[in-house]
């Protein structure tokens, strides 16, 4: 008797069915069930404006203020048509903070979106999150620095 072995390597073939505005789903129906709501609309609309998004911002996120499942999008609001569309995708959010009021027309808005349960939140213009960030870190050595004055005092 002898025994032979015999590699056998079998290869699937799944098809997934990826929408007009990028979401991928297991079927086809599923697919153009999504691509007939109002959120493929809107999502569709968004989508066409000038935007910059960084997906997985610890990549590049030297603070490592974001996590691995934060989206952070820079959008530029042009017009009144772009507001209004921003704030349409927005509403299509279940956790999702201030719509963008009329004073962003003519700013880049930075707009934080967590993945895991689709949550959003507005952080204002690049430089409101730059005030923010100085605001924390001034915070945080003032604290030390009184610490050091009363220990000092109390020395």
């Amino acid at each position: 008797m002898r025994i032979e072995e015999q590699k056998i390597q079998r290869v699937e073939i799944k098809k997934t069915y990826i929408s007009d505005d990028g979401i991928a789903f297991p079927t086809m129906e599923a697919c153009k069930e999504y691509e007939s709501t109002s959120k493929f609309v809107i999502n569709k609309m968004f989508s066409s404006l000038n935007i910059q998004k960084n997906e997985c911002v610890g990549d590049w996120d030297d603070l490592r203020c974001f996590g691995c499942d934060d989206t952070v999008y820079a959008i530029k609001i042009r017009n009144a048509s772009d507001l209004e569309i921003v704030n349409k995708w927005i509403g299509t959010h279940e956790y999702a903070n201030d719509f963008l009021k009329v004073e962003a027309i003519g700013t880049i808005q930075l707009i934080c979106e967590y993945d895991f349960d689709s949550s959003l939140w507005n952080i204002g213009t690049p430089d409101d999150l730059k005030k923010m960030y100085c605001r924390v870190i001034d915070y945080m050595f003032d604290k030390l620095k009184s610490d050091e004055g009363d220990q000092n005092e109390n020395g």
